[in-house]
């Protein structure tokens, strides 16, 4: 501790070595004894001692104090630096946790997506087998015909001087030119069926291969922040035995045999899968088409283009399959309806033959002697009509304006009925709806439950404000089908789908 000495009078600091007090001028040593007082003090002064000692009788010079107001404003400065510091720290720890938390939401997206994908390939991969082995049994049965047109051949040329035998002959190779047929034609349908899958699986893998690339992007950047041709019949080789008339004819009993069962098989694939939208990708949901005397749904929104769709699978029909149809229209006119779909790529002219556009007032015309309610007057129409000039798909649109045509609200039973009603007719029925998908499935009394199919088209708003239009098969009876959305457009030709890039919610 070092010593301080002041005046013994007014307590002024000296030297140790002053006679004199330079404040009050008064003697330090005199003969009377007086002597400086000499207090000892902590050889460094501070605020903080001052105020834990309270150490309140010693007296600063203006040197000392300026030394403590200083040190003071610099204590309260880094006070004021360290609470920026604690708070910037606070801030950047609630970012990284939030950049952890998003890093862990896309790390799971793209653990769904990758599993989507194998459980698409796997899917794939299995059709790709069973087509296969379709394709064997037809190689194996082609060869069968192939024996046996190779040893008539032969027979024929041994005995073309023998008129009694070529009737037989003709019937035979009349048989093998239907069979032939038959081949190519299934084969030429799981060709196609195959170039399909193969070009959904492409454009699947294409977009899941661009999502994955973003994904990984923006896991990047955010790491970054936080540190599948017919094969020709072989020509028939000149030699071969010669068979007499009860081979060839057991022979002709056995391919005529196995040709009516192939003929039936063709024909019950053909009559389940009959009636093509003629939109390829929504052929290729639907498994091959609308199976024949189904009753299916079309709902949507003002603008979702249900009308188009529908008078679209009538027309191509009508023009590439000369299948005949009825498009009635219980909301727009006849001529209308016409002039909007020829604005789309559909003449009139084209389909005329086979397709018979109808509205309320050819209706009123036609039953003007008829009495009773309106929806029974309607359907005495169509079945006369049908009884007239048969036809096989009938558009009602709308479902909504058939509903209003009474004042008696159509309960589950009465829809049953129409709808087994339209099947009696063995009519393949598009029902045009505008109710909303909620209150369709909220209700298990309506429509949606009774239809063999439903076909859902709705406005979707993507990003920046844009409008797409999106369409999902809900049901189809006894067809698997492919229940995700697509987002469709119509050229001016005709309709276009693709999976959306946008998710759905």
């Amino acid at each position: 501790m070092a010593k301080r000495f002041e005046c013994p009078r007014c307590g002024a600091g000296v030297r140790p070595d002053d006679t004199q007090c330079g404040r009050c001028g008064g003697t330090l040593t005199d003969s009377g004894g007086t002597e400086t007082r000499s207090i000892q003090y902590p050889s460094t002064v501070t605020v903080e001692k001052v105020i834990s000692e309270e150490q309140t009788s010693i007296h600063l010079g203006q040197s000392d104090i300026l030394s403590i107001s200083k040190q003071k404003r610099l204590l309260e400065e880094k006070e004021l630096e360290l609470a920026r510091r604690s708070k910037e720290l606070a801030d950047r720890e609630k970012q990284l946790l939030a950049s952890v938390e998003s890093l862990e939401k896309d790390s799971k997206s793209l653990e769904e997506s990758v599993r989507r994908f194998k459980a698409d390939d796997a899917g794939l991969r299995e059709r790709e087998e069973a087509l296969g082995e379709r394709e064997e049994e037809l190689e194996a049965l082609a060869e069968k015909l192939e024996k046996g047109m190779k040893e008539l051949e032969t027979y024929r040329q041994s005995s073309e001087e023998r008129p009694s035998e070529s009737e037989g002959l003709d019937r035979l190779f009349a048989l093998r030119e239907d069979y032939e047929r038959t081949l190519r034609e299934e084969r030429e349908r799981l060709r196609k069926q195959v170039d399909e899958e193969l070009k959904d699986r492409l454009e699947r893998m294409d977009q899941m291969e661009k999502q994955l690339k973003a994904a990984q992007a923006s896991l990047e950047e955010k790491e970054a922040v936080g540190e599948k041709t017919s094969e020709p019949i072989p020509d028939i080789g000149p030699e071969a035995e010669v068979i007499d008339e009860s081979t060839m004819a057991k022979l002709i009993r056995e391919i005529d045999m196995e040709l009516s069962e192939r003929a039936a098989a063709a024909q019950k694939v053909t009559k389940e899968r009959k009636v093509k939208t003629h939109i390829e990708r929504l052929d290729a949901i639907l498994d091959g088409g609308i199976p024949s005397r189904h009753v299916v749904l079309l709902n949507g929104t003002a603008g979702s283009m249900k009308s188009t769709i529908a008078y679209h699978i009538l027309h191509h029909n009508a023009v590439k399959n000369g299948i005949r149809s009825m498009y009635f229209s219980l909301e727009q006119t006849r001529d209308s309806l016409i002039r909007q779909m020829e604005r789309l790529g559909m003449p009139r002219e084209e389909s005329k033959e086979n397709m018979i556009v109808v509205d309320m007032v050819d209706l009123r015309k036609s039953m003007k002697e008829e009495v009773g309610d309106w929806r029974d007057i309607l359907m005495r129409y169509v079945k006369n009509v049908c009884a007239e000039k048969r036809f096989d798909l009938f558009v009602l649109d709308s479902l909504d304006s058939f509903r209003a045509m009474t004042d008696l609200e159509l309960t589950r039973s009465d829809l049953k009925d129409l709808f087994d009603w339209f099947n009696s007719m063995n009519l393949t029925t598009l029902l045009i709806s505008e109710r909303t998908m909620n209150s369709l499935i909220d209700n298990v009394e309506d429509e949606l439950y009774l239809a063999d199919g439903a076909i859902e088209l709705f406005m979707r708003e993507v990003e920046h404000g844009k409008v797409q239009r999106w369409m999902r098969c809900m049901k189809m009876r006894g067809v698997n089908i492919d229940t995700r959305y697509y987002a469709f457009y119509h050229d001016g030709e005709k309709f276009n789908l693709s999976l959306p890039l946008v998710g759905t919610s």
